[in-house]
């Protein structure tokens, strides 16, 4: 199910990315993530990720599924 069907608990930003925790307990992020700030890597590119001032961004909300 998307992030926008979903009921939001919590948001927490920061420079240039977010990430919220939906009622079911799952993590969602999107943003600038060249820094591991996501919670995932941008390894591709595709029609969710665009490049902005040189740094590649999650363009929509993205599930986190695993923490190391």
């Amino acid at each position: 199910m998307p992030l926008f069907q979903k009921k939001i608990q919590k948001f927490a930003c920061g420079d240039g990315y977010t990430l919220c925790l939906d009622d079911a307990g799952q993590v969602w992020s999107w943003g600038a993530g060249d820094s591991g700030q996501l919670g995932y890597e941008i390894f591709h590119y595709d029609e969710r990720t665009i490049v902005v001032s040189g740094t590649r961004c999650q363009r929509d909300p993205r599930q986190i599924t695993h923490l190391s």
